[in-house]
């Protein structure tokens, strides 16, 4: 896994290592490995590795968007979020409507995709 890393980070920083301080990934075992050996490195011994569960679970949400029925469904979602997010005016009434309701704001979220 490193040895098809480093090309892609010298690609992008060249040889400064040092413009990296953290990498993010996963829980996986593979991903476990993956810190260990580059933490093993010389160069990116002085990077943060930090495990996230909240990444792959973004990455399974991706993979579920991009299937029928789901992706159908996700995109009308994001077309609803986008529309409230670009009118300030309609969004402001939605809020006064959750809030007679629910009692309360709640919030409008759908996913992105993750790199």
């Amino acid at each position: 896994m490193v040895s098809l890393i480093t090309p892609l980070i010298q690609d992008l920083i060249g040889d400064n290592t040092k413009k990296i301080n953290g990498m993010v990934t996963d829980t996986n075992t593979i991903m476990r490995k993956f810190h260990k050996e580059m933490a093993a490195r010389p160069e990116f011994s002085h990077v943060l590795y930090t495990l996230c569960d909240s990444h792959g679970f973004q990455l399974l949400i991706k993979d579920i968007a991009t299937i029928a029925p789901w992706n159908a469904t996700f995109a009308s979602v994001a077309k609803v979020v986008n529309f409230f997010k670009n009118s300030k005016l309609q969004l402001a009434r939605l809020r006064s409507q959750q809030l007679l309701i629910y009692g309360k704001r709640k919030a409008l979220i759908t996913s992105v995709i993750t790199r």
